[in-house]
């Protein structure tokens, strides 16, 4: 009755438009008063619980992750990006649809945002794919898709989320994602491909050149270094995740305003402001939805959840394939930062039990949760890039569906083959 009280609270509420990270936190204060009274529970906890889910050093990385994205999508590295992966695979068939997926690949480790990587990536290559006769569904959904590797390849704002939640390393994560992405990529890359072998596209009339090659690379050499160091310094152990944060927008400022000189104050002083906003969003939301976790936490609703998971199965494969199922559903709804918070505290007790490796857990959480950014009807991904392409949301919609019915299959795959994920940390960080 009590669970009922709580999350019937929060869908009314939802229902009614409120903004989710409002919902969570109106919905747990007035299903806490209603269940104890404001004698058991003081109403002075509220602001005290929020203030402990946010005094953390590690969610400092949120800020510069997003401020290095920002800076970087305006300081020529997105165009680099592009004419060097155009270099490369110019004379492949469905070539260019190729180019949008190692672009975002790239982008991915320099950003941590699938919407800082859709935004970027989408208005540089959009009327690229419409110019060589890509149908428009199709360029939609691939931009769509191949943006969600930007919450998947190192580094990752859900994984600071989930890393600060659950009480993990960050860096562990990061490298818990980054053989998982690269398999993401080349499954949407395969989708492409399958999809125009039967129909070929016309190539780039210029004939693949060393000389091109080398140009652009040299062009995009900056560009191609800053994972390298922000994130070599991580796994070398130089810098932490959030000191590596740092790092980064340092590297994007001498990057895009010192030797690509595309960065002035104008731009600078607009990456700060959508980092404030996005932050904010992001940070808030935490905040709320800790209070979610709080009440779920005082109701012992947690530990009644994994016991019936456990009464259902102790087999932990299937377990996964039980709470893939709650994350698609959840995905329908809340973007994955939001699901984290409110879920991961429900299902720690239970993978400890069951003996599931946390950083296996964790990157599996994030992949799992990031279909939900191409999934209607909240798909924050296909909004982002309806509004890039200027096609209808059920568009873009119909058109991100084989990448994610292919995406959904790998996220299967990695249920029953979590080598792929715990290898890497388990190997350079033991």
């Amino acid at each position: 009755m009590n669970g009922l009280i709580l999350f019937g609270s929060f869908l009314v509420l939802a229902a009614l438009s409120v903004p989710i990270s409002v919902a969570l936190a109106l919905a747990s204060v007035v299903a806490m008063v209603l269940i104890f009274g404001t004698g058991a529970m003081p109403l002075v906890l509220v602001p005290s619980q929020i203030y402990s889910a946010t005094d953390s050093y590690s969610l400092l990385a949120i800020p510069y992750f997003i401020l290095a994205g920002n800076l970087m999508m305006g300081g020529g590295i997105t165009d680099r990006l592009v004419d060097f992966f155009d270099s490369l695979v110019r004379r492949v068939t469905g070539g260019l649809a190729h180019v949008v997926t190692l672009t975002c690949m790239f982008f991915a480790a320099l950003s941590g945002s699938s919407t800082a990587t859709n935004a970027a990536v989408g208005k540089a290559l959009v009327p690229r794919l419409y110019a060589f006769g890509y149908p428009r569904p199709f360029s939609a959904g691939l931009v769509a898709s191949s943006a969600v590797v930007g919450v998947i390849i190192p580094p990752s704002i859900p994984m600071i989320v989930y890393g600060t939640t659950a009480e993990v390393s960050i860096g562990k994560l990061f490298l818990g994602g980054a053989i998982p992405g690269i398999i993401i990529g080349l499954a949407i890359m395969t989708v492409s491909w399958l999809k125009l072998r039967k129909n070929p596209l016309p190539v780039e009339a210029k004939p693949f050149s060393v000389v091109d090659l080398r140009r652009s690379f040299l062009r995009a050499f900056w560009s191609l270094t800053i994972p390298v160091v922000v994130l070599g310094g991580i796994y070398l152990g130089t810098f932490t995740p959030t000191e590596a944060a740092a790092v980064a927008v340092f590297y994007g400022l001498v990057v895009g305003g010192v030797i690509h000189r595309e960065i002035g104050v104008a731009e600078i002083l607009a990456a700060l402001r959508d980092t404030v906003v996005d932050t904010a969003n992001i940070i808030f939301l935490v905040a709320t939805a800790s209070l979610l976790g709080w009440s779920l936490t005082y109701l012992q609703i947690p530990q009644a959840l994994a016991q019936t998971l456990l009464d259902i199965t102790d087999v932990p494969q299937i377990f996964l394939l039980l709470v893939f199922g709650l994350y698609l559903l959840a995905g329908l709804f809340a973007n994955p930062s939001a699901a984290i918070v409110i879920l991961v505290p429900i299902l720690i007790p239970t993978i400890d039990s069951l003996g599931i490796d946390p950083i296996f857990f964790g990157v599996f959480s994030i992949i799992a949760l990031s279909l939900g950014l191409i999934t209607p009807p909240v798909g924050p991904d296909l909004f982002v890039t309806s509004a890039v392409t200027g096609l209808p949301f059920e568009t873009v919609a119909r058109g991100a569906l084989p990448f994610l019915l292919m995406l959904i299959c790998v996220t299967v795959v990695l249920i029953f083959v979590p080598e792929v994920i715990t290898w890497l940390p388990s190997t350079l960080m033991k």
